[in-house]
């Protein structure tokens, strides 16, 4: 009986080094993320974000239910712009992207980003790793050839585009809300004025 009874319980046990394993890679994952240098302004990302982005359980709180970023599909952003010229900006990211997972959680979280965004600004999500199809400028494409043809080399990236989508602008890393918030205002300027930056 006992010689059964460790049978069934094999399958159970083989997978327990697995889930230890595993369990391991995935805080050293975050360990690793956690000492990325930033260059001049080097920062790690606090531990109580690290453990909000790998927590499984999402506890609903009042912040959660304040105001979000309006997120569309490339294709309606092509077509709204056509109704309602904005620009528009792609966040090209990947599921294995750390910094992009902070810029969920904090960047595009800050009430500030969202109002700003929501008004001027058309926000699309891209992954880089996706082969589903879209369709840019009458182009059909693969969503990780169009961020290689978009100059995206590294996660995140924010791809800035102009409301007659035929000025394109990628700029690469993390950024907190403040400085995201900047970017998307020098971009709007940069447009308005014809890309003349004086």
């Amino acid at each position: 009986m006992k010689a059964r009874k460790s049978i069934l319980l094999l399958p159970y046990l083989l997978t327990l080094p697995l889930i230890i394993f595993a369990n391991e890679i995935r805080e050293d994952n975050f360990r690793n993320i956690n000492s990325i240098s930033l260059g001049e302004n080097e920062e790690r990302i606090p531990s109580k974000v690290i453990r909000s982005i790998i927590s499984p359980e999402e506890k609903k709180t009042e912040s959660d239910k304040k105001e979000e970023i309006n997120w569309i599909s490339l294709e309606k952003a092509q077509i709204l712009t056509k109704e309602n010229p904005k620009t528009v900006f792609i966040d090209v990211y990947t599921d294995w992207c750390g910094w992009c997972k902070v810029m969920d959680k904090m960047t595009f979280k800050d009430q500030k980003v969202i109002k700003y965004v929501n008004k001027h600004y058309y926000a699309v999500k891209l992954n880089a790793e996706s082969m589903e199809e879209v369709v840019f400028n009458g182009v059909k494409i693969s969503k990780a050839e169009l961020a290689k043809a978009l100059g995206v080399t590294s996660y995140p990236t924010i791809v800035l585009i102009n409301e007659k989508f035929d000025m394109v602008a990628p700029a690469p890393g993390y950024r907190k809300a403040k400085e995201f918030k900047e970017l998307l205002e020098k971009f709007k300027n940069y447009t308005l004025k014809g890309g003349n930056e004086k």
